[in-house]
């Protein structure tokens, strides 16, 4: 196999809160995290070993994203896999760019995720023949994951919902929930975009560190009410909260307004994913997302100069 052609796709974050932080500066979290169809598109071709690692923009939002391998999830998921099973390989990675980058929705730890399992598959002969165990290259690509960023360990183990936890290396994977799957979610990106070491070095600078507590009752109440397949979205809507979501107001005070202009329509919960700067949009019961609350929304995401688009909760990757 020369070739391989992977999709990568983007995430919500239905919850996250801030559990504290460790003294190497890590951030401890909890976070409810599932996939929508909304996807980048990779290609991934073989090359001579002295072609090195290429990264080929394909087209969509590449705007502020450097194509320097070193300088990109993608490319540096493809320099550590290459280090680390010792593999002298060219590679081409061909990203189109769907999901826009610094908006809170994995884009860029997807696509490094996506490289990772594909590099499985386009090199396995080479690995086969160094002798790596199938659990070996698990367990040496879920460590390249976890030190690219905390969404890629999620992605990697490809559960299209799942609680994760700690700096991102602790996975429950949930069976996507009737009330869930395939049901419409509405994005609205608006015209820049929010890098997450910004949003993370101001949380530093205004609050204090013994300010981060872990609440394990919250949790527990919120595993127990998604998991009953007899809850509604409606039961759950009520856990959902972003810890993020003040700082990044306060940074940007147009989502403030664009939230609470959103959250004037009834029968909608409206949040900042992520860091975002994408803010997500659904309905407490599924009739509720009529033409005329789209349309609404539609407006409002066009006063503001944002994107309005339509995708879904992804059932099976």
């Amino acid at each position: 196999m020369d070739s391989l052609q992977i999709k990568a796709p983007a995430k919500i974050n239905l919850l996250l809160k801030i559990e504290g932080r460790r003294d190497d500066g890590y951030h401890l979290l909890s976070m409810l995290n599932a996939m929508l169809t909304l996807h980048d598109e990779i290609i991934l071709t073989r090359k001579k070993a002295s072609d090195g690692v290429l990264l080929q923009p394909a087209g969509g939002y590449w705007n502020n994203i450097d194509s320097n391998p070193q300088f990109n999830l993608a490319g540096r998921a493809a320099l550590r896999f290459m280090a680390e099973f010792d593999l002298d390989l060219g590679l081409k990675i061909e990203l189109t760019k769907n999901i826009p980058s610094g908006s809170g929705l994995g884009g860029g730890s997807s696509d490094a995720a996506a490289v990772l399992r594909g590099m499985r598959v386009l090199f396995g002969p080479e690995l086969r023949a160094k002798e790596f165990t199938p659990q070996e290259i698990s367990e040496k690509c879920n460590l390249i994951a976890l030190s690219l960023g905390a969404d890629v360990p999620f992605f990697l183990g490809q559960s299209p919902l799942a609680f994760v936890e700690g700096i991102g290396e602790i996975l429950t994977p949930l069976a996507p929930l009737k009330w869930l799957n395939k049901r419409e979610c509405l994005l609205i990106f608006p015209p820049f975009s929010v890098p997450t070491p910004a949003v993370f070095s101001e949380l530093r600078a205004t609050r204090n560190l013994h300010s981060f507590k872990s609440d394990k009752s919250f949790r527990d109440a919120l595993k127990g009410a998604f998991v009953s397949s007899t809850n509604s979205f409606e039961h759950f809507a009520h856990y959902m909260t972003n810890d993020l979501s003040e700082i990044v107001c306060r940074m940007h005070p147009e989502l403030k307004t664009l939230l609470l202009e959103l959250q004037e329509i009834d029968g909608l919960v409206c949040s900042i994913s992520g860091s975002g700067s994408a803010i997500y949009v659904l309905p407490i019961f599924e009739e509720f997302f009529d033409m005329s609350r789209i349309s609404r929304v539609e407006q409002i995401a066009g006063r503001h100069f944002a994107t309005f688009v339509r995708t879904n909760f992804l059932a099976i990757l």
